[in-house]
């Protein structure tokens, strides 16, 4: 498992004082990837792994509020 950029998110999440405790960030990443073409409801090659993450922690009494995409850049 490596980790990127959502550690200090969580991080930083974890030092603001208004957000619910316990909290829980999940990763799911797909290098290469466009947000509308691949993770879109319904149509997305990857919506189907995002909805399974999510709908497979239903009931561990989390409420899950958000979701975080994060864009990288590809060199030339």
């Amino acid at each position: 498992m490596s980790f990127g950029h959502e550690l200090m998110f969580s991080k930083t999440l974890e030092m603001n004082e208004t957000i619910p405790r316990p909290f829980e960030a999940v990763k799911i990443a797909k290098g290469g990837s466009t947000l509308y073409t691949q993770w879109y409801p319904g149509t997305g090659v990857y919506w189907e792994t995002l909805k399974n993450s999510i709908q497979s922690r239903k009931g561990t009494g989390h409420n899950w509020r958000a979701f975080v995409w994060a864009q990288g850049e590809q060199g030339e």
